[in-house]
């Protein structure tokens, strides 16, 4: 469960993401898992309900984009690259126009205070898929 406000202006580059993701909703397509992130071990969703990320600046790579900023995460707040693609425009099963996005991002868990588990990689990878409504 996560909420984007992308706001685009006519310089791409003075755009501005903002990305909140409810920590309870972790999916890794492994219940068993998926409750365990939940815990104070890990995500510890009831003491930090939400993960944000807000971008500082937008720029364009080869064949994307990259979103700099900053990921809040267990009240720690890191400097974070996200690359994404804009995959193109659509309408959705209302009628509604949309502009679809996909990404993937990468972070060490330990820098935002996860300790380190025997058996547990440190490296956290995100991928997204979002189509957003154009207001």
């Amino acid at each position: 469960k996560f909420s984007i406000l992308f706001n685009i202006p006519a310089d791409y580059s003075r755009s501005t993401l903002i990305v909140e993701i409810e920590s309870n909703s972790i999916n890794t397509g492994n219940e068993m898992r998926d409750e365990h992130l939940v815990d104070p071990d890990f995500f510890d969703v009831k003491n930090f309900p939400i993960i944000k990320f807000q971008s500082s600046e937008i720029e364009e790579g080869d064949t994307s984009y990259i979103a700099h900023g900053e990921l809040s995460l267990l009240d720690q707040l890191n400097k974070i690259d996200v690359p994404f693609k804009h995959l193109g425009k659509g309408v959705n099963t209302n009628g509604a126009d949309f502009e679809a996005f996909e990404g993937k991002l990468t972070f060490d868990r330990t820098e935002y205070g996860m300790e380190e588990v025997s058996g547990a990689g440190n490296v956290v990878t995100v991928s997204f898929y979002c189509e957003l409504l154009k207001q």
